[in-house]
């Protein structure tokens, strides 16, 4: 998600937070690598979703589940995953210093064949 969001920064499909903007601030402190934020938001992801996903599950006596029963249960578990984190994600993406693309691709360097 984040190369996407900074790509359309870069191209200007997207405007890009100011990053004293409120919903920025509390992201701020975020890697501005993007292996090592995937690395932060999965920790956070496993600290808030797993403590959650295992009460739900003892709470409903889950022991065991079939195949078909545990295939639901990933891709529904993967679906609500999805909704929270990504906006929170993208959000992180557009706040993040993003260097403009050369308008019309004045400066590109074009290699020709022989």
């Amino acid at each position: 998600m984040t190369p996407t969001v900074r790509r359309r920064v870069r191209h200007g499909g997207i405007a890009p937070l100011d990053r004293r903007d409120a919903a920025a601030m509390p992201l701020a402190w975020l890697p501005g690598r993007t292996w090592l934020r995937a690395l932060v938001f999965a920790g956070l992801g496993a600290l808030a979703f797993a403590p959650v996903t295992i009460v739900v599950l003892d709470a409903l006596g889950v022991a065991a589940q079939s195949l078909r029963q545990f295939i639901l249960f990933k891709a529904s578990f993967a679906a609500l995953a999805a909704l929270v984190v990504t906006p929170v994600i993208s959000v992180a993406a557009l706040a993040d210093e993003v260097t403009p693309a050369v308008p019309g691709g004045a400066g590109r360097q074009v290699a020709h064949g022989a």
